[in-house]
Parts: structure tokens; C-alpha cells; sequence
């Protein structure tokens, strides 16, 4: 019997003499003492918890992530745009007619149909270059839509000129500019008409 099993003995039979034990109590932590398995009043460690093993504290941004990131974000924002608005909204910014299901915000929108190029604005001397375009508002409403006037000759620079054409909500106009810089000698002009 080692001096450590001694002393545990010592304590344990002051503590039966004390009451604090029982017979049965004492027998079997004497027995526990002598097989060496400890127990006794000796003092001992609790046992640790197991430490759980996680994510570090943080979001780690890999490149996988990141890339994923500028990907995936801006295909759902383009999905909810196209399913909510049932894809008015693109069928709109393409320049196609809206189901009349979907209410969009009230605005005029400019429609070029055709564009003619004439010397027909000269007088006498002054010659002169005349860009006449057909527009339409295939807006859901009225207002002023800026038109711009470009003529083109080979071997000069473009000319560009801006007129406003008031329209109501599907109504169509003719308008013109008058392109006096012109000159008789240029040759092959060419006009265009669109939203500035």
C-alpha cells in the first residue's frame, strides 16, 4: 500500500468517525482507495467539455466567393425585375409595346419613322439642306420630345441641329430643319433623325 492510499484511508475513516459517511459509503470508496481506481475524498478534476470546432469568427471572402458574389447578385436583381414587372420593364427600355396588363409611369417616348433629305429650303443664292423626319409619341403621355437633326456629307464633318416637337400620347408629326452651312458643291448628303 503506497503512502498516498494511507493518507486517503485516514481521511476517509475521520470522516465515518464524523458521521459524514455512511458504512456502506466508507466500504466502498476503502475499496475504489485500495483497487487504485482514486475515488475517496481525494480532490479531483472535472472533466473538460469537448470544444465544438467551427467556422473561424468572420466571413472569410475567398475569390470563389467574391466572384460568385458580382455574379450571382446582379442575375437576381435581373430576375426579380423581369418576373415582378412580368418583363414590362425591358420590354419597355427595347422599345416594344406594353401588355396593357402593366401600368408603367406615365411619359412620352419619341418614335422615328422616316427621315428625307431635300434642297428643297433654298432661295436664289443661298442654298440650303432640309432634313425632314416623321415622328411619333407611342408614350402613355403628352409632352415635349427633343428631336435631333444630323447631316452628313462626304468629306465634311456632321452637322447636327436640335428641334422640340410637342406631342400628345400617340400622335404623329412632321418636322424639319433647314441646314444652311450646307454647301452645292458638297456631294452625297445624308440625314438622320433620332433622340438626342
Amino acid at each position: 500500500m503506497t503512502s498516498d492510499q494511507m493518507e486517503r484511508l485516514e481521511r476517509l475513516s475521520a470522516l465515518k468517525d464524523k458521521g459524514a459517511l455512511t458504512g456502506a459509503e466508507f466500504d466502498a470508496q476503502k475499496a475504489q482507495i485500495l483497487a487504485g481506481t482514486g475515488g475517496g475524498t481525494a480532490p479531483h478534476k472535472a472533466p473538460r467539455p469537448p470544444t465544438k470546432k467551427g467556422p473561424p469568427a468572420g466571413y472569410q471572402w475567398t475569390p470563389f466567393r467574391v466572384v460568385l458574389g458580382l455574379v450571382a447578385i446582379p442575375s437576381l436583381l435581373l430576375l426579380i425585375f423581369m418576373f415582378v414587372g412580368g418583363g414590362a420593364a425591358l420590354i419597355a427600355m427595347r422599345g416594344g409595346k406594353v401588355p396593357d396588363r402593366v401600368t408603367m409611369i406615365p411619359a412620352p417616348h419619341l418614335r422615328v419613322d422616316k427621315a428625307v433629305v431635300d434642297d428643297s429650303c433654298t432661295k436664289l443664292l443661298d442654298y440650303c439642306v432640309r432634313v425632314t423626319c416623321t415622328v411619333t409619341n407611342d408614350g402613355n403621355a403628352d409632352g415635349a420630345l427633343p428631336v435631333a437633326f444630323n447631316l452628313m456629307a462626304t468629306g465634311r464633318p456632321t452637322a447636327t441641329a436640335i428641334e422640340t416637337a410637342s406631342l400628345k400620347a400617340g400622335a404623329q408629326k412632321t418636322i424639319s430643319h433647314d441646314f444652311g452651312e450646307a454647301r452645292l458643291s458638297d456631294q452625297g448628303w445624308k440625314g438622320s433623325c433620332g433622340a438626342p
